[in-house]
């Protein structure tokens, strides 16, 4: 298990009153912590510093956030670097552009830093659990395994089609992580895989039905894409 406590947090917000109150509670919480004011020192402090998370306005003097996100992703040595953008952008396709560019969660000021808090610890999960590569993941009853391409609801065998397993491994492997159609796509074929958005919601409907009760634990996100929750 990673200790969560050991983690190092990039806060990148140009609010100072925000840094604050984000320093208060990540402090509380038991996290280490690094701050940038602008796009240009957090850029700085990706390349030189050893960082476990960054929450990442998007509004930023100099470099804005999304350039940064595009950064991590597709130009550093740190591509797999957990990112929470934290921002007053709230119309989806704002929160839709976040995601698809690699975005591990995003959360709309003003919010509640016990709710970040959260995002924070569920993301850090969620990273050392892929990194771990697991063959087998439960939820809720369910378990689906890798190298046997079982999935058993206790002691029934669910027929799943080859994609509609990897769909659904995808989500239950990432609880609570929004996935949008393009990013279950990606996750699943490759980015070079040619299905339209419009299968997924197909795939969705069917692996629903096929998991019964368990079915509306795949949550639709409207306007964003699907999630797995343990919630009722």
């Amino acid at each position: 298990m990673l200790e969560y406590t050991s983690m190092r947090v990039l806060i990148v917000e140009d609010d100072s009153d925000i840094r604050m109150l984000l320093r208060f509670h990540l402090r509380n919480a038991g996290y280490t912590f690094l701050e940038a004011e602008d796009g240009n020192q957090a850029l700085e402090l990706i390349r030189k510093e050893d960082i476990d998370l960054v929450i990442l306005d998007i509004m930023l003097p100099g470099i804005n956030g999304i350039d940064i996100l595009k950064y991590i992703r597709y130009e550093s040595q740190k591509k797999k670097l957990p990112v929470i953008i934290a921002s007053a952008l709230t119309e989806d396709v704002d929160i839709v552009t976040a995601l698809e560019l690699g975005a591990d969660d995003y959360i709309t000021k003003p919010f509640s830093p016990r709710v970040l808090i959260a995002k924070i610890k569920s993301v850090l999960r969620r990273v050392d659990t892929s990194e771990k590569g697991p063959d087998t993941i439960s939820s809720l009853g369910l378990t689906m395994n890798q190298l046997s391409r079982t999935c058993r609801i206790a002691d029934e065998n669910i027929p799943l089609k080859a994609t509609e397993f990897e769909v659904l491994f995808t989500l239950i492997e990432r609880p609570e992580k929004v996935f949008t159609r393009k990013e279950l796509i990606e996750s699943i074929k490759g980015q070079d895989y040619a299905v339209t958005e419009r299968s997924v919601d197909v795939q969705i409907t069917s692996i629903r039905k096929k998991l019964g009760p368990l079915g509306s634990h795949i949550q639709t996100v409207w306007g964003i894409g699907y999630k797995w929750t343990e919630e009722d």
